[in-house]
């Protein structure tokens, strides 16, 4: 292994500096979700509407997605979606975006939202 930790020293004509000297920046971005699903009279009932979510982000977004909390609770759910950019703006944009695709689900209520950049 290269120093730094890196398996290997890149030192082609497009980074021109080593890859080990260069500083990798990149931002992480989470967005989590608490909904109301008022519809929901059930587990499965509630799955249908978060898999659907989950799932046409995954598809639409390029993003991670998953159920994350209330997970016994028939009309509640908490989703979490994350990506991943070296362009700050790009994650908050996209995030910003799935926020509106799940505001747009008429199945669902967003109760809680928040946002982190790291």
């Amino acid at each position: 292994m290269a120093d730094g930790g890196w398996p290997f020293d890149c030192r082609c004509a497009c980074c021109g500096l080593s890859a080990m000297r260069r500083r990798l920046i990149m931002t992480v971005g989470i967005l989590t979700i608490v909904l109301f699903i008022p519809g929901s009279e059930s587990l499965k009932d509630k799955r249908q509407v978060v898999r659907s979510i989950l799932d046409s982000a995954r598809t639409r977004f390029n993003v991670s997605a998953a159920e994350i909390d209330h997970l016994d609770a028939h009309r509640r759910a908490g989703v979490a979606f994350a990506c991943v950019s070296n362009d700050r703006a790009v994650v908050n944009s996209l995030l910003d975006k799935i926020r509106g695709f799940v505001e747009s689900n008429p199945l669902c209520e967003i109760t809680e939202a928040e946002m982190e950049l790291i």
